[in-house]
């Protein structure tokens, strides 16, 4: 089985081979449940049933979200913040999954009328939105920094003439996305506990009952039967703060 982001292009060797390979790619959040029952259905056994337990959590995380959503009267502005090369900061466009969770969490996507993926852009036009929230993927290792956290991300960007002017910058709401088994605002299965840890940033107050903590560890647990420890929780939501929001004062080193 072949996982690609390349629109098949890698799974194409197997598949001439006669070697049966699958792609899984969900540029859609309705095709990441799609995704989920093709991995079960492929690997079999308690796959099957596991993929039909994280597509049930998932679509109940989904709907209460849109359920506690539905009382906001706000939709706060956001920018994700990919990469950074220089002086040019790396967004992703409006038909990209960030701008899918952005939105589904109840924010407003800043780069929504940028096209494409993995795109430029100057520091002038980031103060052009002056978003209301920064979201910075971690880690930045595309960036050739050695630590692998957020922070080290955060750092550089400081660097950038005219970050210390952004609205987001002056109000402290820089915040650092989780890292797991992959950057959790990226294509992956965390997706899931992403949608809740974007909610609560954006929406403190709604979602005041979320112990996102207690959430991500039981993800782990219950979807990959691994149970995280304390340091590897902070490791994971880059900061040692127990509502597991990291911010620029309180993200790890």
């Amino acid at each position: 089985m072949v996982s690609a982001l390349s629109g098949g292009d890698t799974a194409k060797p197997f598949q001439a081979a006669g070697i049966p390979a699958v792609v899984m790619v969900f540029p859609k959040y309705a095709q990441l449940t799609q995704s989920i029952t093709v991995a079960g259905e492929t690997y079999g056994g308690a796959a099957v049933a596991k993929a039909k337990a994280y597509n049930a959590y998932f679509d109940k995380v989904d709907s209460t979200l849109t359920s506690k959503l539905a009382k906001s009267t706000t939709k706060p502005t956001v920018v994700y913040i990919e990469a950074y090369a220089g002086n040019n900061i790396v967004v992703q466009g409006g038909s990209s999954l960030p701008d899918q969770w952005i939105t589904k969490a109840g924010g407003t996507d800043v780069a929504k009328g940028i096209s494409g993926s993995r795109v430029n852009v100057t520091m002038e036009q980031l103060l052009q939105w002056n978003p209301d929230n920064v979201i910075i993927q971690a880690p930045g290792g595309d960036q050739g920094l050695a630590a692998n956290t957020g922070a080290s991300v955060l750092a550089g960007l400081s660097k950038i003439s005219g970050w210390s002017d952004l609205k987001a910058v002056k109000s402290d709401k820089v915040f650092i996305d989780p890292r797991g088994l992959y950057a959790w605002g990226q294509y992956t299965v965390e997706q899931a506990v992403q949608l809740q840890w974007v909610a609560k940033v954006l929406n403190p107050s709604l979602f005041a009952d979320v112990d996102l903590r207690s959430v991500t560890r039981d993800f782990y647990k219950t979807y990959f039967g691994y149970t995280p420890s304390d340091t590897q929780l902070n490791d994971i939501l880059q900061t040692t703060s127990a509502d597991g929001i990291a911010t620029a004062k309180n993200a790890i080193s």
